[in-house]
Parts: C-alpha cells; sequence; structure tokens
C-alpha cells in the first residue's frame, strides 16, 4: 500500500534588507489528513512455531505497541465506552529546528530540508498504523466499529518562531499523530453495534449457556469448548446471497443477527472462550481455495488445536470432524496466512500434530458406606480411581444432606441446602494395585441425635492442568442406616459390633 503525506506548505525563502528581531509568535501550519483503508495486502505469508501467547499484542514491541494500545485504550478501542467520532492521539510528538518565510500575504512556510525531515517521520511511523491496527481486531473481536473500514490520521503541525523582517528561525512542532473514523465510515460504524452492544450480547450468550447448555456443569476445559462449539454451530446460520456486507465480518452479525460467514462465526467462538478465560486466537487463510477464518484453541495441556465452527455447521463431513483437531486434519484442507498483517511479521503457533484425545479419569464411589466402630463414631465412604499420571490431587466432596436434585452440582465449594460443599483430599491410601487406588473420607464425631442424618459422598480427581473432575457415581448414608443394613446382612458381626449397632439403631 502507497502512502503518501501531503502538506500544504510552500518553500519561500527571501531576505530583504537588515535583520530586526520581534517578538516570538506562534501559528498552525496546514495540512492534508491521510486517508487509511483495512483490506487485505499482498503479503501472503504462512509462518508458524514461534507463538507460546495468547494474543498477537505479545508478538508487538515498540511503537507497534504503542499505537495498539493507544487504539484500544481508547473510545474506539475495548476499554471505553464507544464514541465513533472519537479523536485518538497515538503519542508520536517531535520537534525540528527550523528557518521560516512570511510573505506579502502573512502565509508562513518553512524550509525545505526540515520539511523533508517531517515527511519522513511521519510517513514511517503512520506505516505502522495498519500493522498495528490488525493485530488488535485479531484480539479484541469486540471492535466490530473498526472492522473493514477506513480511517483519517493527521499530522498536525504548529510553529514558535522569532522573525526578522520576513524571515525568522524557530522550532516546528508535530503535537502529535491522530487517528479516527474517517467521516463517511462512521454511520457503517454504528450498524455494527458499540462496545455496550456487545457486552450485552455476551452476558445473553452466557446466561442461555447456563441455562440451557448447563455450562456450569462442565467438569474441564474439553466439556467447555465442546458446549460452546455446540451454542455456535446452534445459534449461527451461514449467509445466504450477497456476502460482501461489511457487517458479515464482524461479531456483532453472529452474537446479535445470528446471520454470518466464517468471520462472524470464529470471531464468536472466540469471544465465548474469552469469556470462559480459555487461551483462543484467530487464524485466516484458505480453505477450499476460498478465503477462511477459523479459530486455534490452547488446551490444558499446553498445546494448540484448530475448532472451524463453521465447516463443522454446514456439515462438509462429520459434524466434529474440525473440533480440535491436528495438522494431520485441518492441512488437507486448510492454508494458514498472515495476509492480514499488512507486512508485520505475525505468527500463529505450532498446531499439534494430530486431534485433541479428553483426559480420561475414571473416578467411582462404592454404594454405601462403613461406621467406625472404635473411638469417636465415625461414617467412612469409600471411592476408587484408576491410576492416572495427570492427576496431582485426589479425595472426595461431602455435604450432609441426601436433598439434591441434580449430583452435578455436588462440586468442591459449592453452596446447596444451605451446606457449604467439603472436600477431603485422599491422604492414606485403603488398598491399591497395579492400575487403581481405593481411598477414603470419614466424618468423625457424629453425635447421637445426627445418627439419622443422611451425608452424601462423590469422588473427585484434581489435573495438572488445573481442572477438576468428578466421578458419575455417589452414594448417600446415614449412620442409623449403616447399622441397620449391617444388623439384616451380617451374621457374622461380633457380639460388641452388634450390641453397637443396635444401640444405634434404637435412637
Amino acid at each position: 500500500m502507497k502512502r503518501k503525506l501531503f502538506l500544504l506548505l510552500t518553500v519561500v525563502l527571501c531576505l530583504f534588507g537588515t535583520a530586526v528581531a520581534t517578538d516570538v509568535e506562534t501559528g498552525i501550519l496546514p495540512t492534508e489528513e491521510i486517508y487509511l483503508t483495512l483490506e487485505k495486502s499482498d503479503f501472503a505469508v504462512f509462518a508458524r512455531g514461534e507463538f507460546t501467547g495468547e494474543e498477537y499484542r505479545e508478538q508487538l514491541d515498540g511503537d507497534y505497541l504503542t499505537i495498539y494500545d493507544a487504539i484500544n485504550s481508547s473510545a474506539l478501542g475495548s476499554e471505553q465506552e464507544t464514541d465513533l467520532t472519537a479523536v485518538v492521539p497515538l503519542g508520536f510528538s517531535q520537534k525540528w529546528d527550523a528557518t521560516f518565510v512570511r510573505d506579502s500575504g502573512g502565509n508562513v512556510s518553512v524550509d525545505a530540508e526540515t520539511m523533508a525531515k517531517v515527511d519522513e517521520y511521519c510517513q514511517e511511523k503512520v506505516a505502522l498504523i495498519l500493522p498495528a491496527l490488525s493485530g488488535l481486531l485479531q484480539d479484541e473481536v469486540c471492535l466490530s466499529w473498526l472492522t473493514n473500514q477506513t480511517f483519517s490520521v493527521g499530522t498536525p503541525l504548529s510553529y514558535s518562531v522569532l522573525w526578522s523582517g520576513s524571515v525568522g528561525v524557530g522550532t516546528l512542532h508535530l503535537n502529535d499523530i491522530t487517528f479516527r473514523l474517517k467521516d463517511d465510515s462512521i454511520t457503517a460504524a454504528a450498524e455494527t453495534g458499540t462496545l455496550s452492544d456487545f457486552q450485552s450480547g455476551i452476558a445473553d450468550a452466557v446466561a442461555v449457556l447456563e441455562e440451557e447448555y448447563h455450562i456450569d456443569d462442565a467438569a474441564n476445559r474439553y466439556e467447555t469448548v465442546s458446549i460452546l462449539q455446540e451454542y455456535v454451530c446452534d445459534t449461527v446460520e451461514y449467509a445466504d446471497g450477497d456476502l460482501t456486507p461489511r457487517k458479515y465480518q464482524t461479531v456483532y452479525s453472529a452474537l446479535v443477527d445470528g446471520v454470518s460467514v466464517c468471520a462472524g462465526y470464529s470471531k464468536l467462538y472466540k469471544a465465548l472462550c474469552d469469556e470462559y478465560e480459555i487461551p483462543c486466537i484467530l487464524v485466516q487463510g484458505e480453505s477450499f481455495d476460498v478465503g477462511h477464518m477459523w479459530n486455534y484453541v490452547r488446551m490444558e495441556d499446553g498445546a494448540w488445536y484448530a475448532v472451524d465452527t463453521t465447516w463443522d455447521d454446514l456439515g462438509r463431513s462429520a459434524d466434529t470432524t474440525y473440533f480440535l483437531c491436528g495438522e494431520d486434519v485441518l492441512f488437507s484442507e486448510h492454508v494458514a496466512l498472515t495476509n492480514w498483517g499488512y507486512g508485520y511479521p505475525y505468527v500463529y503457533p505450532a498446531l499439534s500434530e494430530t486431534g485433541y484425545q479428553p483426559s480420561t479419569v475414571e473416578l467411582s464411589t462404592v454404594n454405601g458406606a462403613q461406621i467406625r466402630t472404635k473411638g469417636a463414631m465415625g461414617l467412612r465412604f469409600i471411592s476408587s480411581m484408576k491410576k492416572n499420571e495427570a492427576v496431582v490431587e485426589y479425595g472426595m466432596v461431602l455435604i450432609p444432606t441426601a436433598d439434591l436434585t441434580d449430583v452435578s452440582e455436588l462440586k468442591i465449594g459449592a453452596e446447596l441446602c444451605g451446606h457449604t460443599v467439603a472436600k477431603v483430599e485422599a491422604k492414606y491410601l485403603y488398598a491399591e494395585d497395579e492400575d487403581s487406588v481405593t481411598f477414603t473420607a470419614v466424618i468423625t464425631n457424629i453425635k447421637p441425635q445426627n445418627y439419622t442424618r443422611e451425608y452424601t459422598a462423590r469422588a473427585y480427581a484434581i489435573l495438572d492442568s488445573g481442572d477438576v473432575v468428578y466421578g458419575e457415581s455417589f452414594t448417600s448414608r446415614s449412620v442409623a442406616a449403616v447399622a441397620s443394613a449391617a444388623l439384616e446382612r451380617d451374621p457374622n458381626l461380633s457380639d460388641a459390633d452388634r450390641e453397637l449397632f443396635e444401640s444405634i439403631v434404637g435412637q
């Protein structure tokens, strides 16, 4: 893309008689704005394997990063309520010593050498804007109002000069380089919402995910990203007919309208992953020789996997062919390019060679309990787990009630039926073999008045990723129920145990 600065300045050098010093004069020099349009550039680059972060911002430094942060923190970015008329100072002020000439009409001009330096500096900084802005739009998908737009860049100049007749010496100031939406782009920007519209749409989506998809019950990252993929495919339809409207390249089209193309699908999926704090990036390129967009998601094993909600929704093959797939599947039909970066060397992370395999942790809780027959009264629950290297902690969660309508709610720290679910880590093994371990959790010091109270137990395991997995089975028992069952089913009870159990049942 060719960029030129058109500065309405005429260089005139004239000397008139003897120099006579006067007061310092200040003023403003007229300049023309520069127009920049976001569109695909000619840089067809595919670089991968060097990116280990979660945002393209992490690949920027210096002035690129200054521009990225200036726009994002402004009323045109994602950190303030949107003002589509906002003028954003990018943080590039500068000054030069210069010679000035004032003609008979009072017009002030600057020497050619200084103006060449100004022009060079401004061109250098302006050339950084689109690469930085494109990285911002990859990271902050909410910025629908900036997508595929034309922008005005200003280079306001002022001066302070000490005149000697019609010639003077002084300082030329670049007050800053400014960035804003071009006037005729503001109306189009308003059609795809503002920050509050995006936030409202995400809040509505989260409410549906919680109420209808039960995403809060997801035991790990795999279950969460699976639900998000299902939600996007359920709520977004691929547009028919004319696919060129700008809105289809925004998250707004998918989030609010429910009709979009691959860009809307991918940006909505990333927006939801961001909401649930799951690392997710946008990837652009081609699929079936057509421009295309999809996502990479980093799972708890640290590897990146591809998710293409568009192709899965359109049924080009099985519904989950492109869900958490690796290079072996994706790159047979997709080509990833960074032609959106305007020549900046953005890179994609290395994709896993093969698709994601969910970690399987097998947990079960014995349907029953045991009574401690010596010392303070206690109720012991027993669970077992297949050995798994990804597990860093395991045990049981307990709650003093059996009045649960949904056992999936029985999780660490949950508030249920007026009680807080307790976590009891397994410190000692009840039994162990080559493949599995058996462990217990004991509720101690149960008072006689609570012998009929039921307690509920469920096994849990914490993975090295931080995810928590729960057993599908659980058990609820009271001291009295266990004692009664033992009296009925165990003819080999000792006299002491039988006397104890009878006293418990007789309470």
